[in-house]
């Protein structure tokens, strides 16, 4: 077992945990909050912050490179048809100060959600312009290049309307996709639904496993099965030092259980804290250790015994 290792995690609810199965394929695991985690996690982020902002490399100019084959960006390119109008909306924010004093505070914006997390084919030669568009943007979203030879980038321009303005103004943008997206929503039963969600998925090029919330003991299943999957090969070097490979098959497996391949953690588990935080590492053959979250270090059950039997050791709960 390493202890060496980083994974990345999701929102508070969920982890996207990344790994490769025994052909190189690059897959996903979105586990809800109860687990089964991998041990070591150390950001939040979701399947669609991994595709396109970790899974790309820094490249020229301040733009991120996804490395993808022409046979995986194809099935990106579905055309936006419907292009929605610029919107005037109104958020307002209420703070407590201290004296119980309410302080209220009134955002106005404008949004376009034509541009929220699209791809675009542009011309090359104003690429400049794009560069410029979206510095526009205070929240410094990357822009993520797809294909440098044909124009290809995904980029978010949600808020930015005078950056968008600028695109098109000089005629930058010679034609917008609609950019799949990850979204489980267990609850949907529209078969149409689910169909159009399974076509989207299957667009991505990476292999999605789905772990539920309840039961936690459950086995991930397979949310998308693309025709070509990213590969090893294709990620960051950085991120192909450290990635964990799987002794499957994606292509085959239709549900996995993490805990049968790599040592995880579920949300009731036994967790105690002391000098560190201890948690409880579950193995597919019924033992247990506990791994340190600030330390790294690894304890047998026996060590673990004894620092309780010392009081050195807690229940964190």
């Amino acid at each position: 077992m390493k202890t060496n290792k980083e994974y990345p995690a999701t929102h508070s609810m969920a982890t996207a945990w990344y790994c490769v199965d025994e052909e190189g394929n690059v897959g996903v695991f979105e586990i809800e909050d109860n687990g089964p985690k991998p041990k070591d996690w150390v950001e939040e982020l979701e399947v669609n912050d991994l595709l396109w902002h970790d899974f790309s490399c820094d490249g020229e100019d301040g733009i991120k490179d996804l490395c993808l084959t022409p046979e995986q960006i194809k099935p990106l390119l579905k055309p936006i048809i419907a292009l929605d109008k610029w919107e005037h909306k109104k958020m307002i924010c209420t703070s407590y100060l201290s004296g119980g004093r309410k302080e209220v505070t009134e955002y106005s914006y404008f949004s376009n959600a034509s541009w929220n997390g699209v791809i675009i084919k542009i011309d090359m030669e104003k690429l400049q312009l794009l560069l410029q568009a979206v510095s526009m943007d205070k929240s410094k979203i990357d822009i993520v290049c797809l294909s440098r030879e044909d124009g290809y980038f995904f980029v978010d321009l949600f808020w930015n309307q005078e950056g968008v303005e600028l695109l098109e103004k000089h005629n930058v943008v010679l034609a917008r996709y609609h950019a799949p997206y990850y979204y489980y929503a267990p609850w949907e039963t529209d078969k149409e639904v689910l169909a159009q969600r399974e076509d989207e998925y299957n667009r991505m090029p990476i292999f999605i496993y789905q772990q539920d919330y309840w039961p936690s003991e459950g086995a991930a299943n397979r949310m998308s099965n693309p025709a070509n999957p990213m590969k090893k090969e294709q990620l960051p070097q950085k991120i192909r030092e450290q990635i964990t490979q799987l002794p499957v098959r994606f292509r085959e497996a239709q549900s996995i259980q993490l805990a049968e391949f790599v040592p995880v953690y579920f949300m009731d588990c036994a967790d105690y804290r002391g000098d560190d935080d201890w948690y409880q590492i579950c193995y597919s053959n019924g033992e247990t250790e506990y791994y340190g979250e600030k330390t790294h270090k690894i304890l047998t059950q026996k060590e673990m015994d004894i620092l309780i039997s010392e009081g050195k050791v807690k229940d964190k709960w």
